[in-house]
């Protein structure tokens, strides 16, 4: 009797142990989603909406016109950081207006770039399943060759183009800069306006940052930055 007492007690604690190993096993993958992957960003897991944005153009007619209608860069980031969520390119209409699809319902670093104007970006903005209209402000033209600087570069593209219509040889879209389809002294006109002005642009409501706080500072003749 006493010689067999060893061989049940092991018995018994193999069935309990591996009913324990069951049950913790069962309660680790009914809680699986509570363990996300360190790379993803967890969002709001709700169905995605849709946000309208409006910006205003330089050196067009009062719209609706043609010369409304445009392509813009509109970048999301997570808020307070450089990592971005989604980019997509978008088209005005004859007024200003864009839309964006597919996007969660949270809170972002909106940033809007025009094909030669300077970015204007608005942070900390709620998107929420009824999000009112995001007015973006005012576009500041003269950026022909994207790099968020309008400088002699830009002023180089223009010089080239100059004179030229759209369907000519020559013509240059990026120094069309009311997109009026010819390259003239309008276009200058807002890239003289604009020199030396740098993006991102931060919009506080409709309105800009002070603009003076923009202007790229140029080195005296003879130094060199280093």
């Amino acid at each position: 009797m006493d010689a067999k007492m060893p061989y049940r007690i092991r018995t018994v604690l193999v069935v309990v142990f591996s009913v324990a190993f069951a049950l913790l096993l069962l309660a680790a993958l009914g809680n699986h989603s509570a363990w996300a992957d360190p790379t993803e960003v967890t969002i709001n897991q709700t169905v995605p909406t849709t946000i309208t944005g409006t910006v205003s153009l330089q050196g067009r007619p009062v719209p609706p016109d043609a010369s409304w209608i445009t392509a813009l860069n509109v970048t999301f980031y997570f808020t307070g950081t450089s990592t971005v969520y989604k980019s997509v390119n978008v088209t005005t209409t004859n007024t200003g207006v864009f839309t964006v699809t597919g996007l969660d319902l949270y809170t972002w670093d909106i940033r809007v770039k025009g094909l030669h104007s300077l970015a204007n970006k608005k942070n900390n903005v709620t998107v929420v399943t009824s999000t009112a209209p995001i007015n973006f402000g005012l576009l500041y033209e003269g950026d022909a060759d994207g790099n968020n600087r309008v400088n002699i570069l830009d002023f180089s593209i223009l010089a080239t183009a100059y004179g030229k219509q759209s369907g000519q040889p020559g013509f240059d879209v990026r120094a069309d800069f009311n997109n009026n389809g010819r390259i003239e002294i309008l276009d200058f006109s807002l890239l003289a306006t604009n020199y030396l002005m740098q993006g991102d642009i931060m919009i506080t409501g409709g309105a800009p940052e002070a603009l003076d706080n923009k202007k790229e500072v140029l080195s005296p003749v003879g130094s060199q930055t280093q």
